[in-house]
């Protein structure tokens, strides 16, 4: 049950159909609303890129979902609330 809620809650969807994986280090990255980290998949590798300028010593955050850039802040509100239990 323990490694079941781990990967819910760590892993990303990749572009193979229905198919999750574990990614070390974006796993560690903290949620934001308005995140300055971005990714895409390669197969099933991992890309990382920025989507702000960022400061050196500035936290590098992430979105739980991809819905940050594909729908509206309302949608992804109600999403984000509905799925892991906050308000964005």
């Amino acid at each position: 049950k323990r490694v079941l809620g781990i990967i819910k809650s760590n892993a990303y969807h990749s572009n193979e159909e229905g198919s999750r994986g574990l990614y070390p280090t974006i796993s560690r990255f903290n949620h934001s609303c308005k995140p300055n980290v971005g990714y895409g998949f390669n197969g099933w590798e991992m890309r990382l890129y920025t989507t702000s300028d960022v400061q050196e010593g500035e936290e590098l955050c992430t979105c739980y979902s991809d819905m940050v850039y594909f729908h509206n802040r309302i949608e992804r509100g109600e999403f984000l609330k509905r799925k892991f239990n906050f308000d964005c």
